[in-house]
């Protein structure tokens, strides 16, 4: 399916799972500690992209896997989304911000770019190997 063997060898998962974390630790400092309301919405957000990745992956179909692949992106600009109020509302600065900012977009590039290689049928293997080179 899609040339993958395991779930772990889909670079956009690994990056997913890196943004929950560092949210995560994020979380756990300072000012944003007692903010549950966003909290607990950018964290399930952020699980919620590799979530849906391996979700889709363990499908079975690439029609199925792509799908998935969709709600995945869109829990990625919801994450990112929440990083702007986040910083709006005072609880980041925009500096804190800005690296979970790039994680969430370089996870939003990889599952849409992983999602483009994906045909009804197939994945064409020199497809996959630029979506590997990322």
């Amino acid at each position: 399916m899609a040339g993958f063997q395991r779930v772990e060898d889909i670079q956009a998962w690994v990056v997913a799972i890196d943004l929950v974390a560092d949210l995560h630790a994020r979380f756990d400092e300072g000012r944003v500690k007692g903010s549950y309301w966003i909290r607990d919405q950018v964290l399930r957000a952020a699980l919620s992209i590799s979530n849906k990745i391996a979700d889709g992956f363990g499908r079975g179909s690439d029609a199925e896997f792509a799908r998935f692949l969709s709600y995945s992106r869109g829990s990625a600009m919801e994450v990112i989304s929440c990083l702007h109020v986040l910083v709006r509302i005072g609880l980041f600065t925009a500096e804190e911000a800005a690296p979970l900012h790039q994680l969430a977009t370089l996870c939003l590039q990889q599952v849409s770019r992983l999602q483009g290689y994906l045909t009804p049928g197939r994945v064409r293997e020199d497809n996959l190997e630029a979506y590997h080179a990322l």
